[in-house]
């Protein structure tokens, strides 16, 4: 169990250790893992995916090159092509299922977040905090569910994380991010997190502010970092760890910071240096994190020990662009830089199934990947 600083414990500050050497990509609590921005057009990378509470769902938001703003939804054992969600204009930025996984909900650059009913594939509701007058609404890049799924949180590109009743659909709270950017430039990407007891809530911006907020007031309560690394990059991830005694912060270069949430103190703090590294995931509960290491492999870290529990290599397939994991941290669904997502078994090593979109149209099942054909 990890410790509070002073009492951190030695296997944390060795997994973090390890974490310096080759891990990366702490996600936001029990959430999927987003992407960065998108490479140049001829890559047409994946944009988000997202696995299901019991991992047997898998999501994911088809590249540019396909018509635009598609998410296609499978079956993940089976690898059965269950529905193509068409509604989004443009391309899908973020996904999340919902704890008990009767919702997805979907954020795009059409300006719209979407709530899903997973049994049915029906909208739901189109969330929006403002009236049709006062549109563009923000483009969302982050989205995630409280952990009773009661409400939902997502952070946009206007400097500001947004609460949402998803009972209801309504907006609950905005919370005004403390920057522009440092030096009077735009933030583009803004990371949202919540605490495991729901009280609190994590962004982090473009510019490199990372603030604490009271979930159910919208009070920011602290800042753990005030915009040291200005000008438009590829957004931080942050997420609670130790029940939410701890904030942790992955940076674009796989760098680790670490605090104390009721103090605010800077406990731990590893700087990846000469690696190339692609962002990973972080496991819901903190027990395993991810790491994209070089074109498709991962390497799945257990937090405690430090310990590597499984080389998951496919070759071919291009770098890591982010992993998703189920509830149960069993299962975890990686999406690489040619739009291929493998399935894999944590606790046996086994490769269950490729997603591989260059093969999917809508309406046809998905076959198994010949990779997998030949094992």
């Amino acid at each position: 169990m990890l410790a509070r600083i002073g009492g951190l414990s030695s296997a944390l500050v060795g997994a973090i250790a390890l974490l310096a050497g080759g891990i990366a990509a702490l996600n936001a609590s029990a959430s999927p893992v987003m992407l960065p921005p998108p490479p140049p057009p001829e890559s047409y990378p994946l944009s988000a995916v997202a696995l299901s509470p019991d991992g047997s769902r898998l999501a994911v938001a088809l590249p540019d090159r396909e018509p635009s703003g598609r998410i296609a939804v499978w079956d993940a054992s089976e690898g059965t092509h269950l529905e193509t969600l068409d509604k989004h204009k443009h391309q899908v930025t973020a996904l999340a299922f919902s704890p008990e996984g009767e919702y997805l909900l979907s954020a795009s650059r059409d300006r719209t977040v979407r709530l899903w009913d997973v049994a049915t594939f029906e909208k739901r509701h189109v969330l929006s905090s403002r009236p049709a007058s006062e549109q563009p609404a923000p483009i969302e890049h982050s989205v995630a569910f409280s952990p009773d799924g009661a409400y939902a949180v997502t952070g946009g590109a206007d400097t500001s994380a947004r609460l949402w009743d998803v009972e209801t659909g309504n907006h609950v709270l905005t919370f005004p991010l403390s920057s522009m950017g440092a030096g009077s430039q735009p933030v583009y990407w803004v990371s949202v997190a919540l605490s495991p007891d729901g009280d609190h809530m994590l962004t982090a911006d473009a510019s490199g502010y990372i603030q604490l907020w009271d979930a159910h007031t919208a009070e920011e309560i602290g800042t753990f970092r005030d915009g040291d690394m200005p000008g438009r990059r590829p957004k931080d991830t942050v997420t609670f760890l130790a029940n939410g005694d701890l904030v942790a912060v992955q940076e674009r270069d796989a760098s680790i910071r670490v605090w104390e949430r009721g103090t605010g103190t800077l406990v731990e703090e590893r700087r990846n240096e000469g690696e190339s590294l692609s962002p990973g995931g972080f496991s819901p509960g903190g027990a395993y994190v991810a790491t994209g290491v070089d074109d498709g492999e991962v390497w799945l870290t257990e937090v405690e020990t430090g310990e590597i529990v499984l080389r998951a290599e496919e070759k071919g397939t291009g770098d890591v662009r982010g992993a998703a994991f189920s509830a149960d941290a069993e299962r975890m669904a990686v999406a690489t830089q040619e739009g291929v997502v493998h399935l894999w078994d944590i606790a046996t090593g086994d490769h269950i199934q490729v997603f591989d979109h260059h093969r999917f149209r809508v309406g046809v099942e998905i076959s198994k990947h010949p990779a997998l054909e030949e094992q």
